[in-house]
Parts: C-alpha cells; structure tokens; sequence
C-alpha cells in the first residue's frame, strides 16, 4: 500500500527530528534505571539508541548512503546481541555494547556541531541542544558503569556495583545537573576526576550554549524587525510618489 503524500511529508519530519531522538534518549534512560542489571533489556537499548543515532545522522544533514552505511554496522551486531539475550550466551552481548558506547561518544559531537553551525533558531535547533544535554549524562553514566566494573571500589556505597549500571546512569544525571545529593559518592581519583569534569561540562554547556541560542534568536529578530521597516517604507515611499 503505497502512503499519502502528507503521510510521507509527515513520516520525513520525523525522520529528522530531535524531539524524536529526546524522547529514544529519555527511554534508554528509563530501561537503564529500572532494569539495568537484566541482559534482554540490552535489546530495547539497542534500538532506540540505533534510532537515535540514524535519526540524528538524518537530522544533521546526512546523506541516505551514510544512514545505509550505519545500518550495515547495526544490523548485524544487533543480530549477535538478540542471540545472547534468547540463547543466554553473554558473550554474545560484548559488540553490542561497544557499539552502543561508541555511537553514545560519536552521536553527541555530530549534534552539537550541527548546531553550533546554524544560525537559525527553531524548535529542531532547540531540541537538538536537548539532545546533547541527555547524552552527555547518558555517556558518563556508561563510562562510570565501565569504571566501577573495573574497580569496584571506585564508589561508595560499594553496592553500587551490585545494583548494575542504573545507579551509575542515576549518579551521572545528578552530577550534570549538579544536584549533589551525596547518596554515591567516588571514591578514587580516577572516579572523583570524572566527576568533576562532568558537572564542569554540564554547567559550562548550558551557560555557552544557552547564551549562543539566546543570542540568535535576538539578531534573527532583529533582522525580520529591520527587514519589516524596511518593506514598509518602501511602501510608503512607493505610494507617496504614485499620488504625485
């Protein structure tokens, strides 16, 4: 059945929408908390990062080869990661996590530089600095997750290792947000390091980034302000010399 044309014009929208790959970014987050410690919810991860991750290449300008080409990627190590969760085989499940921290690294510098090269504010833009936000805490809670794995001393509690990786995506959105609630805390170098350098990006981000856009949209006003006055005097001038 072939779609409409509004259907396909709507369908193309969402294909580059941010607000769409907010909404992926804010599940991942959800199944990371709720079930971090279980295998099959590497599956759902899986795609809605992969989803995010296209819909941003998209978004940015990407050519449909590029979307292929990360497909050709995804496809088969999403394959490898839905055998380990039926087939109980955890080894299985290690391309599929470095895939999904590989594209959480990558996905954020491609928005950002998408939007640090408009000079149009719209609601895709604001969403788009969004997205950014969200993925920087999804990033840090992964590179935590892969610290306490490495030294389980790294926090404290020490059971935060126990619980899976949903404390550690739960403390790295409270670190960029600068909450503090203090209910984990790091507890080496390498950990209170990282720390730092997280809640240092998140308030530096939004201070910049916040007065880049602000900033746009103040000269992009002005400039249909000007470009108004402008018709209208024309007009007049116009209508002055044609009552001559």
């Amino acid at each position: 059945m072939e779609l409409s044309a509004p259907t396909r014009a709507k369908l193309d929208e969402l294909s580059h929408s941010f607000f769409v790959v907010i909404l992926l970014i804010v599940a991942v987050y959800v199944l990371a908390e709720t079930y971090g410690g279980d295998d099959w919810v590497t599956v759902p991860i899986s795609l809605f990062v992969y989803g995010a991750v296209l819909i941003a290449v998209r978004g940015t300008g990407g050519s449909a080869r590029l979307v292929q080409a990360h497909l050709a990627v995804m496809a088969p190590v999403f394959i490898l990661t839905l055998a380990g969760v039926l087939f109980d085989v955890g080894g299985l499940l290690g391309p599929g996590n470095i895939l999904i921290t590989a594209l959480s690294l990558i996905a954020p510098v491609m928005i950002l530089r998408f939007v640090l090269n408009e000079r149009r504010v719209n609601s895709n833009v604001i969403f788009a600095a969004i997205a950014v936000y969200l993925l920087i805490g999804i990033v840090f809670g992964i590179v935590f997750s892969w610290l306490a794995y490495a030294n389980e001393d790294a926090f404290v509690p020490p059971q935060v290792v126990e619980t899976g990786d949903s404390a550690l995506f739960y403390y790295s959105f409270v670190t960029l947000t600068s909450l503090g609630l203090g209910d984990i805390a790091p507890a080496t170098e390498a950990a209170r390091a990282l720390t730092v350098v997280e809640g240092l990006m998140g308030q530096i981000y939004l201070v910049v980034l916040i007065a880049r856009l602000i900033a746009l949209h103040i000269t992009r006003r002005q400039s249909e302000t000007a470009a108004a006055e402008a018709a209208s005097l024309r007009e007049e001038i116009r209508r002055a010399l044609e009552d001559r």
